[in-house]
Order: C-alpha cells, then sequence, then structure tokens
C-alpha cells in the first residue's frame, strides 16, 4: 500500500508485515525513544494481559481493555503535543 505523499512529508516507515520501524532521517530517532513512563505503561499492559490469559475472568487486561488504555494514551500524547507551539502548523 503506497500513497503519494509530497518530497519529505514521510520520515519514517513502519512496515506492520515484518514489524519494522525505518527512519529516512536518522535525526528524529532519538525523539521516538520510549520515555520511562511509556515503558512503564507498556509493562503494566502486559503484566495484566497475562494474567487475563491465565485466569480469564475480569475486564482487566481483556482485549477491549487494552483497547481502551492504548486510547487513552493517544488521547494524552495529542493533548500534551497540543500544547507544544507550532506542532501541528
Amino acid at each position: 500500500f503506497t500513497r503519494a505523499l509530497p518530497a519529505g512529508a514521510v520520515q519514517v516507515l513502519v512496515d506492520v508485515e515484518t514489524k519494522t520501524i525505518q527512519f529516512l532521517d536518522p535525526s528524529i530517532a532519538p525523539l521516538l525513544t520510549l520515555t520511562a513512563a511509556d515503558r512503564t505503561f507498556v509493562g503494566s499492559v502486559m503484566k495484566a494481559v497475562q494474567k487475563h490469559e491465565t485466569n480469564q475472568a475480569g475486564w482487566e487486561g481483556s482485549e477491549a481493555w487494552v483497547r481502551r488504555q492504548f486510547q487513552r494514551y493517544l488521547c494524552c500524547l495529542c493533548g500534551a503535543l497540543s500544547s507544544l507551539p507550532n506542532i501541528f502548523q
């Protein structure tokens, strides 16, 4: 799947089939590293999913719960980004 975009518009390519990320501009790679808070979030989600897989009970760790966690994470990310000057210009 390829779309025509203006030159320079794409800086990162994500291939979900091969599970790889390619940085076309290496200088942006450090901007996309996970913070300690990000790693804590991912760890807590993984722990809840593993617990849910063992006992299959409850809401926490279910597919719907995981989707909700990432929805909240992305909403918070967008909120944080929107507070940065000139981020969406």
